[in-house]
This record gives structure tokens, C-alpha cells and sequence, in this order.
């Protein structure tokens, strides 16, 4: 039974409304539509009639009718949201390449990315380029370089570098300071353009002795004089950049003076500082230009969409590789007037929103550009990117076709009971949630009809039937193994007492078994009661209790404040009703158990005592969690068969709080009624002044 206290009001407050104490009842009745999911959807307003009914012993124990006058929604426009544009890019090979190329070989699937062109070719070994990774002589230039300015400085080696060694010079003298490549066996022509990039980083120096290395020259071997990077007779300059983090590139180039092997020196000069040090590191000589920074553009991809469409959201996914002091930046800029004007260029967070396309933006007219950027530090390094994509869902107009206010297939009707209160609120009682069968039409006064036939969740089980054999494990709890069959039906509210009696041996149900049979089955074995659904769409199962052990729920008297109709109707029938009973387990799995039960209660007219005969019901079940249960499961049978003499239907006004097998008490003087019955049955006509009707068993003792 319902809880009948709610809405701030009191059991006995509702109750007095209901029994008309003071005043003539009002109530009402509503009836929401919810969707497949239970969600509320509208409060219809062309429900005629309506018939709610329980049946303990029904397979499907709670039923609706109702009388409908179809209502339409003609076609109209509704704003939809889905997914309107999807991009991705996997090969590069479009687009405008900036020092990038598009090759195979991706680091990440195998196949084709965008990188920065193939590393320039360095006509330094990697020692003399990068330091090495090793420690050398402390207080001596590398290896392969030698001192410039000795006596002007000192020389060591550092950590704080590029990755691996870098120089480490310190100035305690003024003019020129650096280090001289050993070398000078590199080939070069006359005319030759020749590049020097390396990257520096000053150190301690509050009077800028390493700000501008401008000491740099091409070394020659022929020992008639050495050609300065910034000649600019030999169409020679230098660039220095500062890149943010302390580091400085050196850029500068030259044409060749003329034939000879050459090296490289690499130095500062100052006529007045004596102080600060200076790191150098990835040094590059070379005849073509070194690449330290790439781009790559898409073309304008059109994201256009005709139907109105506003972005909700976006995702932008890349991948990159970067190495050790290596970058590489996804922008995208959008055009909304289809390319006329554009949009500033912004930065992209791999697998968030595109910040170019914020909430709202109109595509009808849309257009949108990517652009990768890379930079390195290491002129081997390989940089680049793979596998862009972009997804855009929009919210546009969809034209939605005439169609009937109420889905048949999907939808759900939940009726509910009103009442009002004397101080002229109303409170309401649900009477269930309904699945729709696909109901007749037919036309009636100017209007279409339909008479609908409704179900509880219960016709979800049903329906739902196992395709494959569906096993349970010996050693799972039985009302783990409903909740599981359960949720598999799609089903997520439920209200299932846990038990701890678990499965003694494995069970198989085989295929074409409904989940509605096999949730009883496993209920059965532990001696609970069959599962039902609740007023709110709850599946519902608890351990099965004699309802001559239960509390009454609610009385019906037929006193000054009675509800009952006269017309009460009492049947007894004591033909062939047992008064033995006899269960076995017949699982060849399980070890045998039986369990007996004999009514010689000398009260009772069917016992073996008043009848003198035995009258046996033998049953056998499959599965039984243990002898206790067994015992309890053959107790429930016997009082169960020893209600059916003694049945009561009577009608009342509607009492909008009934549910499952209440226990009620019902005292009727004209036919000396006074006894304890367990409801298996109700109905009511949901309409002002209709009645409910009940079916009551006695509650005997045996």
C-alpha cells in the first residue's frame, strides 16, 4: 500500500477528505505523458475515460484502459541539435606547404604527416654541431673546437643546454672571445653561399658582452685572410632572434671570397666589458639555408550548413611529435560571409572545442582554415603533425511532418488521482505507468477515437526473452542475479530486497525463456514474492510474508464514515481444497529435500480434523536456495490454497492508494463480516463518482 501521508499533510487529514468527514469530496484526475525513458513530457488533455486494475495472480498484474481523442501536431519547425560537419585530414599533400612536407613514415600510424622539410644537411659532425653528451677536460673548450681569445676567458662544459653538452665561456678580458673550429678541411667555391646558424644564451650579463655575437668569421686555410659573416661585399648579414626563454639564433650567410677548405669561428668582442658568460650550443654551417621554422595551411574547407544552423559545440583532435625543445601549433581562423573577410588566427587545444567557433556562430555562410606551425632547436630533429579532424554540432531548424500528439510505440501515460484539501490545495496518488498498445481508431462525433489497452513494466519482461542460453554461476546471490536480468532489460529502477542465499549449483535457462518467468523462478527459490511493479514504475520483490503474520494496511468499516457499497458479495467454496501438501526438489544437481505440511487445525473447516480425509497437493520445483526455504515456500502454498473458500467483492468510492496484495480488514454487519482478507485484486474508474472495486481472500490459520 501507498504511503497516504504526503504533501505536508497528515494520514489522518487525507483520510478524513477521503471518507467525506466534514465536506463532499473533490477530485480530479490527470493523466502526464512521459517519454520511453520516463521522462515527463506534456499533461494531455484528451483522455475521455480511464480504468486502472491489479491482479496479484496476472502475469502482467497492473492494466490500464483509456478512451483518447487523438489530438495532432501539424507540421511545424523545430530546432533540432545533431552533428552538421565533419572534417579530417590524414595525407597533407593539399594545402600550402611553408618548409613542411608531406611524407610517409608517421610516427603515429604508419602513414602520411606534415613535417618540417628533411633536416638540413650540416657540414658538422654531431660533436662539433651539439656538443656531445659527455662531460670533456674541465676548463677547455670541446674537443673539436679550439679556444679564441686565450688569456680573455675560460672555457668549460655545461648541462645547461639544448639537450646533451653545450659550451660554457666566460669573459674576464676584453676584445674578441669565442671558440675556433679545428677543422678547416671544409670544401667551398668561390661564390659559394655559405650559412652559420647556432643558438646562445647569455649568462650573468648585466653589461650585454654576449648580446651580439658579431665576431664571426669563415676561417680559411690558405692563411691569406678570413671572410666575416656580415660582408657586405660578399652580400653577407646576420639576424639574431630572441626566442622568449633566455636563448637567442644566430642567422647569418655569405658568399664564398673565393676557393679554399675552410672551419668556422664563432666569438663576441668588446673593448670595455670584462665580465658575464655566454652557453653555446647546436652549432649549423652549411651551403643550404637550415630550416629552424615550418608551416603548413589547409585549404578552406566549406562548413557551410543552409538550415539555420548555430554551433553548440565543436571537438578539434590532432597528433604531434616534438622533440626536446621543439614546437608545433595548431591554429584555425573562420569565415562567416563565405570568405570575404576572415577571422583572426587562433590557437587549438588537441581534443577541445574550436576557439575559432565559438557557441552560437552562424555557419550558413561558414568557411574554416587550419595552419600548422613548427619550430626546432636541433637541426636534425624530425617535427610534425597527423590525423586532424573536426566535428561541429549545430542546432537547426528541422521540419517535423504532421503527427499524433501521442507516440504509441515509445511513449508512457501515468494516471494520477487529485484530491483537494479543505484549505484548497490537492494532493495527488500515481496509479502506475503504462506502455501503450497500438490502439483502434475509429471516428466518433466529428473526431477520431481510440480505446487503449495499457501495461505496467512488467510487459518489458515479458516481451524480453533470452536468445541464447542464459546461465547463472553456483555461488551468486539470487537477487544479484535478478538485478542483473533486470538491468539487461533496460531497466534501472528497482526496489530489490537483498538477500544472501546464494545459487547451491548452477542454473541454465534456455533460449526463448522470458526474463519476466525466469525473475520469478530465481524469486520463487527464496521464497519471495513475485515481482511487481509499484505506482512510481518501480520493480518491486521482497521476502514473502503470511499476510496472517502482516499488519493490516487498512479497514474498511461500514460505519457512519463508510465507503463501502452495499452489494458486498461473499463466496465460500470448500470443494477439493487441501490440507496437505507435499514439495520436493527434483534438481539431480542438488541434494534432495522435501517438506510437508498438514492443516489439522481443528478451526479450520478444510483441516484433515473436520473433513477426515487427506487431501494432498504434491508440487515439485527446480531449485530451492535450502530446507528452510523450502519449508517456508510449502507455508506459503498451503495458506495460499486455504484462502480460496472464502472470497469477498465489494465496492467502494475510489481510494487512490491501493497497490499489491494489501491486507486489509473488512467489517460488514449485514452479512457479519468481520475478519482479515488479502487483497488480490482492485480496480477503478477514473472519472468523479466512479467506483472501486475489490476481491478479497479471508486470512485463515492452518
Amino acid at each position: 500500500m501507498q504511503t497516504i501521508e504526503r504533501g505536508g499533510y497528515t494520514r489522518e487529514q487525507i483520510l478524513d477528505v477521503l471518507h467525506a468527514k466534514s465536506n463532499t469530496r473533490k477530485v480530479r484526475f490527470r493523466y502526464d505523458l512521459l517519454d520511453k525513458n520516463e521522462n515527463y513530457i506534456k499533461t494531455l488533455d484528451c483522455v475521455l475515460e480511464g480504468e486502472v486494475e491489479m491482479s496479484a495472480f496476472s502475469t502482467i498484474k497492473r492494466t490500464a484502459k483509456f478512451k483518447i481523442k487523438e489530438n495532432y501536431i501539424p507540421e511545424h519547425i523545430e530546432r533540432a541539435t545533431s552533428q552538421v560537419k565533419s572534417y579530417s585530414e590524414s595525407t597533407f599533400t593539399s594545402g600550402t606547404h611553408s618548409g613542411t612536407v608531406a611524407t610517409g613514415s608517421s610516427p603515429f600510424d604508419g602513414g602520411s604527416w606534415v613535417r618540417i622539410t628533411t633536416p638540413n644537411i650540416n657540414l658538422l659532425t654531431t660533436n662539433e654541431s651539439t656538443f656531445g653528451t659527455t662531460t670533456w677536460t674541465s676548463g677547455q673548450p670541446h674537443p673539436d673546437w679550439n679556444t679564441w681569445g686565450a688569456g680573455r676567458g675560460t672555457w668549460n662544459y655545461t648541462t645547461d643546454s639544448l639537450g646533451g653538452m653545450a659550451q660554457y665561456i666566460t669573459r674576464t678580458a676584453t676584445s674578441s672571445l669565442g671558440i675556433d673550429l679545428k677543422r678547416r678541411n671544409i670544401s667551398v667555391t668561390a661564390g659559394e653561399r655559405l650559412y652559420l646558424s647556432f643558438f646562445f644564451k647569455p649568462v650573468n650579463d648585466p653589461n650585454g658582452n654576449f648580446a651580439v655575437p658579431s665576431y664571426c668569421y669563415i676561417m680559411h686555410n690558405d692563411g691569406q685572410g678570413n671572410l666575416w659573416i656580415g660582408d657586405t661585399n660578399h652580400n653577407g648579414g646576420y639576424t639574431i632572434t630572441d626566442l622568449g626563454d633566455g636563448w637567442y639564433r644566430f642567422d647569418g650567410a655569405v658568399n664564398a671570397d673565393r676557393t679554399d677548405t675552410v672551419g668556422v669561428l664563432i666569438a663576441w668582442h668588446t673593448s670595455t666589458g670584462t665580465n658575464g658568460a655566454v652557453i653555446i650550443d647546436n652549432v649549423y654551417f652549411g651551403k643550404t639555408a637550415p630550416t629552424w621554422s615550418a608551416q603548413w595551411v589547409s585549404g578552406v574547407i566549406d562548413i557551410s550548413d543552409s538550415r539555420n544552423t548555430k554551433v553548440v559545440d565543436s571537438r578539434v583532435n590532432f597528433q604531434v611529435q616534438t622533440p626536446s625543445y621543439a614546437t608545433a601549433k595548431l591554429e584555425s581562423r573562420v569565415s562567416t560571409d563565405g570568405g570575404a573577410t576572415w577571422g583572426a588566427w587562433t590557437s587549438e587545444v588537441n581534443g577541445a572545442q574550436l576557439s575559432s567557433l565559438p557557441y552560437g556562430t552562424d555557419l550558413t555562410n561558414a568557411q574554416i582554415q587550419f595552419r600548422f606551425t613548427f619550430t626546432r632547436r636541433n637541426i636534425t630533429d624530425y617535427v610534425g603533425a597527423d590525423n586532424l579532424s573536426f566535428t561541429i554540432d549545430g542546432e537547426h531548424d528541422v521540419i517535423v511532418p504532421e503527427t499524433t500528439e501521442i507516440n504509441y510505440l515509445s511513449d508512457r501515460i501515468q494516471p494520477y488521482m487529485e484530491i483537494q484539501m479543505p484549505d484548497g490545495n490537492w494532493i495527488d496518488f500515481p496509479l502506475g505507468i503504462f506502455l501503450l498498445s497500438t490502439p483502434t481508431k475509429r471516428d466518433e462525433n466529428n473526431g477520431v477515437y481510440r480505446e487503449i489497452e495499457a501495461y505496467d513494466g512488467l510487459i518489458i519482461l515479458n516481451d524480453d526473452k533470452f536468445t541464447s542460453r542464459y546461465y547463472i554461476p553456483a555461488g551468486k546471490k539470487y537477487t544479484d542475479a535478478v538485478i542483473e536480468i533486470l538491468i539487461s532489460a533496460g531497466i534501472s529502477k528497482f526496489n530489490i530486497t537483498d538477500s544472501s542465499k546464494t545459487l547451491s549449483a548452477p542454473i541454465e535457462f534456455p533460449i526463448g525463456t522470458s526474463k519476466l518467468e525466469a525473475i520469478n523462478s530465481l524469486l520463487e527459490a527464496i521464497n519471495y514474492t513475485q515481482i511487481w511493479v509499484d505506482a512510481r514504475g518501480y520493480f518491486t520483490a521482497s521476502p514473502y510474508i503470511s499476510p496472517s503474520e502482516k499488519a493490516v494496511d487498512y479497514e474498511y468499516l461500514d460505519d457512519e464514515l463508510s465507503v463501502i457499497y452495499n452489494g458486498i458479495e461473499e463466496e465460500l467454496d470448500f470443494f477439493g481444497v487441501p490440507n496437505v501438501w507435499v514439495v520436493t526438489q527434483s534438481n539431480p544437481e542438488k541434494t534432495p529435500l522435501v517438506s510437508t505440511k498438514i492443516n489439522d487445525n481443528p478451526d479450520s473447516p478444510t483441516s484433515t480434523v473436520n473433513v477426515r480425509r487427506n487431501i494432498v497437493d504434491f508440487r515439485e520445483v527446480d531449485d530451492i536456495a535450502d530446507q528452510a526455504t523450502l519449508d517456508a515456500y510449502t507455508e506459503r502454498i498451503a495458506f495460499e490454497a486455504s484462502q480460496v473458500f472464502g472470497r469477498l467483492r465489494f465496492k467502494t468510492a475510489l481510494m487512490p492508494f491501493h497497490e499489491y496484495m494489501d491486507v486489509l480488514r473488512v467489517k460488514y454487519d449485514p452479512l457479519k463480516i468481520d475478519d482479515k482478507f488479502s487483497e488480490v485484486g482492485w480496480k477503478m474508474t477514473l472519472r468523479a463518482g466512479g467506483e472501486m472495486e475489490h476481491e478479497v481472500r479471508k486470512v485463515v490459520s492452518i
